[in-house]
């Protein structure tokens, strides 16, 4: 009964034909299965999704942790997956978003992903610091 609810509020209508229902109730449900995902492993979806192709070094570079975990999950997902090699010392992977994951977040390219604004920016920036002189004073 909560999906039904939930699927009503979201837009979904008695009157509308089984195929939409469908397509959304879907839609509603991988939402339901991305909730179950850790903050790191979406913090590394979005890292991977703005920056792709991405090796995991610039991914735990950007994060400060090791990222084998969150990609490991991602892949699983169908979410992320391996785009080739870089070619470098060593050969690492390249990965990048999938199919699954421009459908399970309702876009058709990465290009219609949400930027930030330059004020948003500057807010997290400023949380960031705040956060690390917290850190820091304890």
């Amino acid at each position: 009964m909560k999906i039904l609810t939930k699927l009503l509020q979201s837009g979904c209508r008695k009157s509308d034909s089984k195929a939409v229902v469908h397509l959304r109730l879907r839609f509603f449900l991988e939402l339901l299965h991305l909730n179950r995902v850790s903050d790191s492993v979406m913090e590394t979806l979005s890292i991977i999704a703005y920056k792709q192709p991405v090796t995991k070094m610039e991914i735990e570079k950007i994060r400060g942790v090791s990222s084998d975990h969150a990609v490991s999950k991602l892949v699983e997902y169908n979410l992320v997956c391996e785009l080739g090699r870089l070619d470098a010392p060593g050969r690492p992977l390249l990965f990048g978003t999938t199919e699954e994951f421009l459908r399970s977040f309702g876009v058709h390219s990465v290009d219609e992903l949400p930027v930030l604004s330059p004020v948003q920016l500057e807010e997290f920036k400023q949380e960031a610091e705040e956060e690390m002189n917290v850190q820091l004073d304890i």
